[in-house]
């Protein structure tokens, strides 16, 4: 093949290539931020109306939703109070974990 067919389909192939590449750049650039971890989940849950904004009533309700489940948690016996035994054990539960959490993600120490 002559080069000089070559290079009209060469150009042709570039350009598209920039094109692609271009378009991948503006979907990046106005595409929602991906949540973070944990955190960013909730902001998912709480986005009922999926507008991408959470407003005053859509925060309340996600923290009245979790305010309940984290309650249900502590009061182990489902009397509808936490008393000190129950919170003892909540914080406890909680201390296990959140030490067990830091030393799986704790890097190895420098020699």
């Amino acid at each position: 093949m002559q080069l000089s067919k070559l290079i009209p389909v060469i150009s042709t192939c570039g350009l598209l290539v920039c094109e692609l590449f271009f378009m991948g750049q503006v979907r990046a650039e106005t595409a929602p931020a991906a949540p973070h971890g944990k955190h960013g989940m909730h902001m998912i849950k709480a986005d009922s109306d999926r507008d991408g904004k959470i407003n005053y009533e859509e925060f309340r309700a996600a923290r009245e939703k979790r305010d309940q489940k984290h309650f249900k948690h502590m009061d182990a016996n489902g009397d509808g109070f936490i008393d000190e035994a129950e919170k003892k054990a909540a914080y406890d539960k909680m201390k296990a974990f959140h030490e067990q959490h830091k030393a799986s993600h704790t890097p190895p120490a420098q020699p």
